[in-house]
């Protein structure tokens, strides 16, 4: 009896909690110096966890970090800067993903949804607010500029609402 038991106990434990199926360490040059501590992963991790969560708690610090960098702007080529800055934190949500764990693929997911929506929100942010008194051909080139934004922001609106 206490055989099956344990043997009812083991499979019901995810075979990610005792695998040792580890991710390679996060290259430390890739990795914006204020992100160094997220990055590190424990020496005597046994288990695919810790590399897994090194990857996404990177992947947003060093988005954060990438972004703040950026002097962005409702033009293509902010937009365009912006995708490229944040292909590395992309890269480590990916590895994170496709690590085996389904629990943390969610919240790469998640992590990469919200990534997409800090690039829109900094997008829109670009745009010169208005105040109570714009009015007339400034308010209408306030409108305009939001819609030329928004038709170029619709791919990553999409993979938002993925």
């Amino acid at each position: 009896m206490r055989n099956q038991l344990l043997t009812i106990a083991m499979l019901a434990i995810p075979t990610s909690v005792y695998a040792d199926t580890r991710l390679p360490p996060i290259d430390p040059s890739a990795v914006p110096p204020s992100c160094a501590a997220v990055a590190a992963i424990p020496s005597d991790a046994t288990i695919s966890q810790p590399s897994i969560t090194a990857r996404i708690a990177t992947a947003s610090c060093a988005a954060g970090v990438r972004l703040d960098a950026l002097k962005i702007s409702p033009d293509d080529s902010s937009l365009d800067a912006m995708t490229t800055a944040m292909k590395p934190s992309f890269d480590l949500l990916d590895q994170a993903a496709n690590a085996g764990d389904p629990a943390l693929a969610a919240v790469a997911a998640t992590m990469r949804s919200n990534l997409y929506a800090a690039m829109v929100v900094r997008a829109r942010d670009s745009i010169p607010a208005i105040t109570m008194t714009t009015v007339g051909p400034p308010l209408a080139a306030h409108d305009q500029a939001h819609a030329t934004l928004e038709d170029k922001l619709k791919p990553w609106l999409a993979k938002i609402a993925k």
